[in-house]
Parts: C-alpha cells; sequence; structure tokens
C-alpha cells in the first residue's frame, strides 16, 4: 500500500525506521508473495554515531543537567573518556551521566570506566543489551542444511561468527570467517556466510573496510561496529 501510495503521490516523503531491519521485512516479503524490489527508489541512510565535538558538547550539557561536580583539571579528560567508552552514542552517553549523577563528591575518569565496567556487566541490563542476542532469533530464522542433511539454525551460526569475532582483535576477511564457520559446522555453501555477514553489518553488529592484500586486492575485513557492544558480548558469552 505504501509503494502505491508514493507511486500515485511522487512529492510525498517517507521514513521507514524501526527496530527491525527493512532488509529483513523485504526479504520475508519476497520470499511470500514479492518478486520485485519495493523500495529500490529509497535511498537508505546510514545513521551513525555523533561526531567527537558534538559527543563531548552532549556529554558536558548533561552532566551539567545532572549536577555532576567535576575538577577543573579533571572535566576535559572525564568528557574525553566517557565519549570515548560510550562509542559516541547518545543513548549511552545519556545512561552514563545519569548514573554518574547519583554519585556524591567529584567524579575523575577512574569513576567513569568504573562506571561503564558496572553496567556492562550487571545482569539487571540496565542499557537493555540483552536484546542484541534475543533478536538474533527473529532476525536469522530459518536453517541451511549440512553435508548430511540435517538442518542448522541460522541463529546458532550468527551467535557463532560473533563470538568469534568479539574475540579477536584483528578484524577478519570473508575467507577468515568462511574457515570458523567450517570449524564448527559441517556445511558447504559459503555464499550463505558471505549473505550473512552482509546482514549482520546492515543490523549493525559488524562494520567493514576494505583492505589491500599482498597482491593489491581489495578484501573486507569485519569487526563489531561499536567497541562497546563488542565488549558487552565478550562478557555476556564469557569469551
Amino acid at each position: 500500500s505504501d509503494l502505491l501510495i508514493r507511486q500515485k503521490y511522487p512529492n510525498l516523503r517517507m521514513i521507514y525506521a524501526g527496530s527491525v531491519g527493512l532488509h529483513h521485512v523485504v526479504n520475508d516479503l519476497k520470499q511470500d508473495t514479492l518478486a520485485s524490489q519495493p523500495v529500490n527508489d529509497m535511498p537508505m541512510v546510514d545513521i551513525r554515531a555523533l561526531d567527537h565535538s558534538d559527543a563531548i558538547h552532549l556529554a558536558s550539557n548533561l552532566l551539567s543537567d545532572e549536577r555532576v561536580v567535576i575538577s577543573q583539571e579533571n572535566q576535559q579528560a572525564v568528557l574525553e573518556t566517557l565519549v570515548h567508552l560510550t562509542d559516541a552514542v547518545p543513548f549511552y552517553i545519556h545512561a552514563v551521566c545519569s548514573k554518574l549523577g547519583e554519585y556524591d563528591g567529584p567524579i575523575d575518569v577512574q569513576r567513569v570506566e568504573q562506571t561503564v565496567r558496572q553496567q556492562l556487566s550487571s545482569d539487571q541490563d540496565p542499557w537493555e543489551m540483552e536484546h542484541f542476542r534475543k533478536r538474533l532469533a527473529i532476525y536469522y530464522k530459518g536453517t541451511i542444511d549440512d553435508v548430511s542433511g540435517r538442518p542448522l539454525r541460522n541463529e546458532d551460526i550468527a551467535r557463532t561468527i560473533l563470538d568469534h569475532i568479539a574475540a579477536v582483535s584483528d578484524p577478519l576477511s570473508i575467507d577468515q570467517v568462511w574457515a570458523v564457520v567450517k570449524s564448527h559446522f559441517q556445511i558447504t555453501d559459503r555464499n550463505h556466510i558471505v549473505e550473512m555477514l552482509a546482514a549482520l553489518a546492515l543490523d549493525h553488529y559488524l562494520d567493514h573496510y576494505l583492505d589491500h592484500d599482498l597482491d593489491s586486492n581489495d578484501k573486507k575485513r569485519y569487526l563489531f561496529r561499536f567497541p562497546l557492544i563488542q565488549r558487552w558480548w565478550k562478557l555476556a558469552q564469557g569469551l
């Protein structure tokens, strides 16, 4: 219906946003009743974290609103640490500032680091990180058969990929991820893993960059999009 509305009224502008990636919805539709690409005329906007200066400005204002006391000589270091540890994401900046507002006395860098560490490891999940694990079952439904014809859940394959990338310090190439998957599962469909890596990037678990190998060929290498989420994933998964 939205597609028909946009075709009838070309000047109409729509913004699609939500907790479930649009690519998952479109894939489900295409598997059921839709053969064409319904959003090929819609540009995709990748919403990133704040620019560093904007993140510093936000943190400074939020700490002021929370009446957090910071000595003059520690102020810039506290702000830089807070922004660095939260990856300049507004939600986490706000959460840390709110928690710091509960403390008495002046705040220093160590207090910021301790606060982030405590919040990430809390079983009460104050930052709602658990949804990064729970949504795997929603986003990566279905199965793929192994070499023996036994079904393997896509959710389990995706979790294995994330576990491995979270635990290593260097970004991994597609071939390296494929080798990891083959060491855990008896599958032969490499393209399935290529597509899964792309989906994990679209779902903001992973990010990629191009690297030049010894033969001057471009290669994609994948790493966690946000170090904060990687840090939580390692803690939550016991890696």
